[in-house]
């Protein structure tokens, strides 16, 4: 078996498909974790004296996290079931090696640790290492009141929603894979211009209610004109969402810093829609929409449902770029 540097979680910021070598996304001043199979007798060479590492005991450290998960869960729910969608921890083989990998400096493209066998010049294991500032988003949470009084308001979506546990849901995947972190806007719930909603829909009436179906495609000026100015974006809570007549359980207008998400969410659904607006931007050919990037079930932004998984190489290239 050839050396190789692998994953422990499956989300937890080391791509072992990144191209030309895996990849590991290190928080600036802070640390992350990676495996190294089949490496035994391999010393560890930097590109940069600001990246160093330290070989912990594996059974050790895993058990270290499991305990501080397990106090998480007792003392902050929200921030247990953040820790929780991790992922599962891969299973180790007797030969795997476990290195906690810092940095102290931006390092730029280009960084990386070979793992060299003593008296080698070719390396037997290259790990590519981006080592990021923290990029704030702020995100506002909107539900959509459809009627109703201040006191006693009705709702478009009909579930009761916790925001501090959607924001923990999608920081529990941007924060270690791509340290971007969402921080809470706080908003208002929102009203949609009933006459703007048909003159959007291309009603004879002159007032129209939301549809139970939210169309994005048709819908997203109305909804723009609500999106939360202090905000990077702001998320719309409807019963349901559609694009282009599609049933989906969220839709995003990058353009407009704007996404509708449905009842029938998930707990990635959030992450997803936030994933199109980060990852779009106006550039010397106009505007770009970062879309679904395949099918692969790993991938948070893939076409079909969201998963957790968010490229090494689109971290760099498009969601942050503090490097």
């Amino acid at each position: 078996m050839a050396a190789a540097f692998r994953e422990i979680w499956s989300n937890w910021g080391v791509d072992e498909a990144a191209n030309g070598a895996p990849g590991i996304i290190v928080p600036l001043r802070r640390s992350n974790l990676v495996q190294l199979v089949d490496g035994k007798n391999l010393n560890l060479f930097p590109s940069s004296k600001t990246i160093t590492f330290k070989e912990h005991d594996k059974r050790a450290l895993l058990d270290k996290v499991a305990a501080e998960n397990m106090l998480i869960a007792a003392l902050a729910p929200e921030a247990a079931m953040a820790a929780m969608m991790a992922g599962t921890v891969k299973v180790m083989v007797a030969d795997t090696r476990v290195f906690e990998i810092s940095g102290s400096a931006r390092v730029g493209l280009g960084a990386k640790i070979d793992a060299k066998a003593p008296g080698a010049s070719r390396a037997a294991a290259t790990l590519n290492v981006l080592v990021l500032e923290e990029k704030p988003v702020k995100v506002a949470i909107r539900q959509v009141r459809t009627g109703g009084t201040a006191a006693n308001p009705t709702f478009h979506s009909k579930l009761s929603f916790d925001p501090k546990r959607l924001l923990a849901e999608m920081n529990a995947l941007w924060k270690p894979q791509a340290n971007v972190v969402f921080s809470l806007v706080p908003s208002t719930p929102a009203e949609v211009d009933e006459a703007e909603v048909a003159k959007l829909l291309g009603s004879q009436a002159s007032t129209a209610p939301l549809p139970r179906d939210v169309d994005m495609s048709k819908l997203w000026p109305a909804f723009a004109k609500l999106h939360v100015p202090k905000a990077d974006m702001t998320m719309f809570l409807v019963e349901r969402a559609s694009a282009n007549t599609d049933k989906v359980l969220g839709a995003a207008k990058p353009q407009a810093k704007i996404a509708l998400v449905g009842d029938n969410r998930s707990e990635r659904t959030m992450a997803h829609e936030a994933g199109h607006i980060l990852g779009s931007f106006s550039g010397p050919a106009g505007w770009a929409d970062y879309g679904h990037q395949g099918t692969d079930p790993r991938l948070l932004m893939r076409a079909g449902g969201a998963a957790w998984k968010i490229p090494f190489e689109h971290v760099k290239s498009y969601f942050n770029t503090r490097y």
